[in-house]
Parts: C-alpha cells; structure tokens; sequence
C-alpha cells in the first residue's frame, strides 16, 4: 500500500517540544513514568489476580460471580489503559526491560503486544482518522466511523446497535484478528514486517496461555457452559470500555478525517494528530486516574513516549500554543458531553451521503 506523506513543518511541534522540555527541565523531570506508575501497576495487577483466583476457586454464587466477574474486567481494562498502553509506547519507564515487561501486560490478557505496535504506534498514530490506513477504524464494515468510508444500509441504525459492536471487538481481536494478521501477514493493505521466530513464538505462548487461564483451568471447577459465558461477559464489558473510551477521541463531530492531494496530506504530522483528536473531562480526576491519562488524548497523539502521568502537567502548554497557532483544541467538559456527542456523530455517519446531480 501507498502510505500518505506529510508536509514541511511550520514550527508548531518544534515550538510547542521546546516549551514542554523547558518546564520538564525547570521541574527536574523527565517524559517516562516514575514511583506513581510503578505502585498504580502493583494495584491493579494485584487486583486482577486477586478476582481471578476468587471467580475461579472461591466463587459458586451466582450473584457473587457477576461482581467478581465486573470487577475483573475493571482491572483488566486498567491493564489496557495504564499499563501496556505506555509501555508498548515505550513511557512506561526509562529502562527498556521495564518498557518490554509491561507490554507483554497485553499479551497476558490475551492480545499481542508486537501487533498492537504495527496497529496502534504506526498506522494509528501516524496516520490518524485516514481511511484504509488508520487500522484503529476497521470494524468489518459493522460500524461507518469516518465519512470517507462506504455506507451500507444498516449504518442507519449503527447508533442504537453500536454498543454490541463495541462489546465484541476486544473477543474478536483476541481469538481471530491477531491469528487472521498473521496468516495473512498484513493489517488491511499493510504488509507486516517479518516478525521472527523468537516474537513469534512469545506471541503463540502467551496465547495458549491465556485461553488455558482464561478457558480451559475453569472449566475444571465449574461447567464448560458458564466459563465461556463468563468470558464472553468479560470480554464485552472490557471490549465496550476500550472501545468507547478510544473513539471519543477521534470519532466526533469536530474532528477531521483528512483524505490525501497527490499524496500529501495538508498539515504537518503534529497539527494533523490535534485536529483528528479530542479531549473529555480533563478535571475528572478520577477519569485521569482510570484511563490512564487518555481523556487527555491530544496531549498524547503529540507525545506519545510521555508517560500518561505527565498529560495534566503540559494540558494548558499545549493547549496555548495551540491558540497562538490558530489550531482547535477540542475539549469536551464532561465525558456525558462526549458520549451524547459520539452517539450523535454515529447517528449522522449513517445517513446515506447525499448525491449531487446535475
């Protein structure tokens, strides 16, 4: 595939790294994470496990199962948002064994780490919201997400069946996306690099490993019939999270999904990543401390080796220089506002684009 080009740079990303090093420098701090990261990660793997050998060993009682089961998959999605998330970006630590061991954090719920990195690092965040090349849209034509896609007559009601969609992508991924990537060896139209015997063979073991933990280890002590339920349950409270939580920041109504002239894009690749881009609720503490910093997604399309810790430090840095740039920085107050906004967008992507004729 024809991977699209960037213009020149006009001094946005050169003045706005500059200002950011300077107040890093002025605080005595650096972009990877520190001490905070490190204890947030001993509490939520020690969460994750806790619930996993109460669901399996502890748990016969229905209703007992179903909050264990809920609480397991918020942990889980903690995993996703803070922990792999800046490691595979390589922010989790200034030590690359640390950045190596956390990203295999994906791999130990299931996914594949060195996928993720082709998906998510490289066509994700380079070429953000551009059809057929930003594989963090594909969705098996199920959902339009991007006004360029082709519309198909059920996207008319995509807004009220969305949440289903959501809900099945993270099983989807895990048992027949990432074994479909490497049959094929590409992501759409983008042909992976050799990944070696080595990665793979971490890839496969992990894998086994978790439908053996995930699967086959329950099954010993309760019926086949409610282990793949409870999975399935899982799977879909966390696949509906990571996928909410993801495209609130790209599929809005405010974004761009900029399309190529010649090949070119029409901004340089830092201005693209803040038009494609929205943040929500950056007061919520809470949320901040939940999703890993990811209401604050600008901040992270433009840094992405920052640690999530840093995002609220540099939030107004950005966000000023933005305005000085005459660049919007979308902000959402809430997070109701975003969703109601997301829906909304769904809603208007699946009407049928309007013909002209003559």
């Amino acid at each position: 595939m024809t991977l699209a080009k960037f213009p020149q740079k006009t001094g946005f990303y050169k003045t706005l790294k500059l200002r950011v090093d300077e107040y890093f420098a002025q605080k005595n701090l650096h972009y990877h994470g520190n001490w905070q990261i490190f204890l947030k990660s001993g509490i939520i793997f020690t969460g994750y496990i806790t619930c996993y050998i109460s669901l399996v060993f502890f748990t016969h009682n229905i209703w007992a199962a179903l909050l264990i089961g809920f609480l397991l998959s918020q942990f889980y999605v903690m995993i996703g948002f803070n922990i792999q998330h800046d490691a595979n970006h390589n922010s989790y630590s200034n030590h690359s064994w640390l950045n190596k061991l956390g990203s295999l954090s994906l791999d130990f719920v299931g996914g594949s780490s060195e996928l993720w990195k082709q998906a998510h690092n490289f066509l994700h965040h380079t070429y953000t919201n551009i059809d057929n090349i930003d594989a963090d849209m594909e969705t098996l034509s199920l959902l339009r997400l991007n006004p360029h896609q082709e519309w198909k007559p059920w996207h008319r009601f995509q807004h009220l069946y969305f949440v289903f969609v959501y809900a099945i992508l993270l099983f989807y991924w895990i048992y027949l996306s990432d074994f479909q990537k490497l049959i094929t060896g590409k992501i759409g139209d983008y042909k992976l690099p050799n990944l070696g015997y080595k990665r793979l063979t971490i890839l496969f073991s992990f894998k086994a490993f978790y439908i053996f933990y995930a699967l086959i280890l329950p099954s010993f002590f309760h019926p086949i019939s409610h282990v793949i339920i409870a999975n399935l349950l899982i799977l879909g409270m966390v696949g509906f999270n990571l996928s909410i939580i993801f495209n609130l920041a790209h599929i809005m109504n405010k974004n761009e999904f900029p399309i190529t002239k010649n090949q070119y894009l029409q901004d340089e690749w830092a201005i693209h990543q803040v038009k494609t881009t929205a943040n929500f609720a950056t007061n919520n503490w809470f949320l901040t401390w939940y999703l890993g910093g990811l209401n604050f997604q600008i901040e992270h399309h433009i840094f992405p080796r920052m640690s999530h810790i840093h995002y609220p430090i540099i939030h107004r840095i950005v966000e000023e220089t933005c305005q000085e740039f005459n660049i919007d920085y979308i902000n959402y107050k809430t997070i109701g506002e975003a969703v109601i906004e997301h829906i909304n967008y769904l809603q208007y992507l699946g009407n049928p684009p309007l013909t002209v004729t003559n």
